[in-house]
């Protein structure tokens, strides 16, 4: 091979970053693997950023400086740095972060050895102040469980588990060619739609559990820090996302729309200002396609009520982020489906942890389900909380509305009881 050919190129947004910009270049140079090249893009900086990576340039030809005179976004930088792409796998580095000598050498001996499009592997989080919960200089990592997907086997959790960071991915950049996949040019939440297209479409997914990388949370200046006093783009992320599932992966569509709903919830959840929650709960009134969908009748198998209530709620212009947690949520749930379908018939499938607080939750509220069944035997005739757990086959025919504690069950529940309505919660 060509010593001139870059096995791997490494995309840096730059942004009015000069005080961390050489321990990111400094990282790269120490490489184990040369066979590099890094596409810079000074995003109309106004410090000294531009200054140092053209020096780093000067010398060594594999720095690539590009220059936006007028600031643009990461999300418009990296697909600028896509268009000069050379090399046959690309990542995606933040220009404060570190990265470790064998970053490049591992993922991709990873990616050769095992043919795969896409490599997600491990990072650590080092707090740069007191945030979330953790203290300044506390060091979080954050594995992946070692795993490979081949497309005709993924499911919604290899998806999902791909997680939205874009520091922890090597990508085979014909793939996005092929594909058309960019960044979308929004603000915020720009690699959202970014992450889950790419692992849509990646025939191969391999997950390594090794920490590579280290970024630097909640420094002074940085995007993540100032997130919550901006607009939010989370549901324009994940809508458009949602269109590109429905398109490659039909088969888990309902499923991806229920983490989706979640997530919108989650984002009302967040410390945002009053005008930011006005925002989001805006924009989820503007996704019509997916509001007909969780709420139509006939998808009543595929929704989760508590998506179904979310919804509700939001349209109706009630505070659904007043809520304390997903449970309050869960309660309405289970209350709607009592007063829609009457208490008669209604059977719990399932009696694990989230069978036994759907129980819990049904008992504060002075709702019985008529039955509690699991598809484990040796469950059968044991009691909890005032229920015997049954065995299905033996009280199918007092059946009328199964409630599945796991959604995971639908398609071996399914099966089963074919002619009964099933409810997700």
């Amino acid at each position: 091979m060509n010593e001139a050919y870059p096995l791997i190129t490494c995309i840096l947004p730059v942004y009015n970053c000069e005080e961390f910009l050489e321990r990111s270049l400094i990282a790269l140079l120490r490489q184990e693997l040369t066979q590099w090249e890094a596409i810079c893009v000074n995003d109309g900086s106004s410090d000294k950023s531009l200054e140092i990576l053209n020096k780093y340039a000067a010398l060594d030809e594999r720095f690539i400086v590009i220059n936006n005179e007028n600031n643009i976004g990461a999300a418009e930088s990296r697909n600028i740095g896509l268009d000069r792409a050379n090399g046959k796998y690309v990542i995606f580095l933040d220009s404060d972060d570190y990265y470790y000598p064998t970053m490049l050498s591992e993922l991709f001996v990873k990616a050769e050895n095992n043919h795969a499009d896409l490599v997600i592997y491990g990072i650590e989080f080092l707090y740069c102040a007191d945030i979330d919960g953790h203290k300044k200089g506390e060091i979080v990592p954050v594995s992946v469980r070692n795993k490979i997907v081949i497309n005709n086997n993924k499911e919604l959790f290899d998806i999902l588990n791909v997680k939205t960071l874009t520091t922890n991915k090597l990508i085979r950049l014909d793939l996005m060619k092929r594909n058309d996949i960019k960044f979308q040019n929004l603000p915020t939440n720009n690699d959202v739609f970014f992450s889950i297209a790419v692992a849509s479409v990646a025939e191969k997914i391999l997950f390594y559990d090794k920490i590579l990388y280290r970024y630097y949370y909640g420094r002074g200046g940085s995007l993540t820090e100032d997130r919550k006093q901006k607009k939010c783009h989370s549901v324009i992320a994940w809508s458009a996302a949602y269109q590109f599932i429905c398109k490659r992966l039909p088969e888990i569509k309902y499923q991806f729309l229920n983490a989706i709903v979640s997530s919108f919830y989650d984002e009302l959840k967040n410390n945002h200002s009053e005008a930011v929650l006005s925002d989001v709960r805006e924009q989820i009134l503007n996704q019509k396609e997916i509001i007909d969908t969780v709420l139509n009748e006939d998808n009543i198998e595929f929704i989760h009520y508590a998506s179904r209530l979310f919804i509700k709620r939001i349209i109706n212009g009630e505070r659904i982020y007043s809520f304390e947690n997903k449970t309050d949520i869960t309660r309405m749930a289970i209350k709607l489906i009592f007063e829609e379908h009457g208490n008669k018939g209604i059977t719990l499938w399932g009696c694990g942890v989230k069978g036994t607080r759907i129980i819990e939750v049904a008992n504060d509220e002075g709702l019985r389900f008529s039955h509690v069944v699991d598809i484990d035997s040796k469950k059968h005739g044991s009691n909890y909380s005032s229920y015997i757990i049954e065995d299905y086959m033996r009280i199918k025919d007092k059946v009328s509305l199964i409630v599945l504690s796991n959604p995971s069950f639908y398609s071996d529940v399914k099966k089963i009881v074919q002619d009964k309505i099933l409810i997700m919660i």
